[in-house]
């Protein structure tokens, strides 16, 4: 939000993309973004436009439109097929909705996704930056692992241990212990 409020701020037009869940087929109701803008605007307490689709027609026609102060969010990036592949193609249509690529999401930072790592190609690096909150959240991380209190000890927890490999690589030599959990464990 704050990273958001910034850009409004200083008179941007902001383009919102997300995900949510893992939709096996395209389009899934449930897993549709569109109760997302109405929560966005609620916390925003201004209007969030909503597009019916990624790179379609819907979402094409309203980043046109988009004036400065306002905010669209995308349908499900997970519903393009490329998405979860790092299609460059699909990185390529993303790209052109904005002059600057800004990523706040911490979580997905290791993926790669088109709207993750591929889009990051079409942007040199005055217009592409951290978000306020991923910015805060890699330094408290850094902060962590340089000047942990001991004894340090680690909990992991996730489903996929492959996504997670090198992060662990990297924990092992700088913690005391190391816990797994949920589905690593298995």
């Amino acid at each position: 939000i704050p990273t958001i409020r910034y850009c409004l701020d200083n008179g941007c037009s902001v383009v919102l993309a997300s995900h949510l869940g893992r939709p096996k087929n395209g389009f899934e109701e449930k897993f549709s973004l569109r109760g997302v803008a109405k929560r966005l605007s609620r916390l925003l307490d201004r209007d969030v436009i909503f597009a019916e689709d990624v790179v379609g027609a819907d979402a094409k026609a309203k980043v046109a439109a988009l004036k400065p102060g306002e905010i669209l969010l995308l349908e499900n990036l997970r519903f393009e097929k490329g998405e979860t592949k790092n299609d460059e193609a699909l990185a390529a249509e993303l790209a052109k909705y904005g002059e600057f690529y800004i990523n706040d999401a911490f979580g997905v930072c290791h993926r790669a996704h088109s709207s993750v790592e591929a889009i990051t190609k079409f942007y040199d690096e005055k217009h592409k930056a951290a978000g306020f909150l991923l910015q805060k959240e890699i330094n408290f991380a850094q902060n962590l692992i340089k000047h942990p209190a001991r004894p340090f000890v680690a909990v992991v927890g996730g489903s996929k241990v492959s996504g997670k490999l090198q992060a662990l690589h990297n924990l092992l030599p700088r913690v005391d212990k190391l816990i797994i959990g949920g589905g690593m464990a298995f």
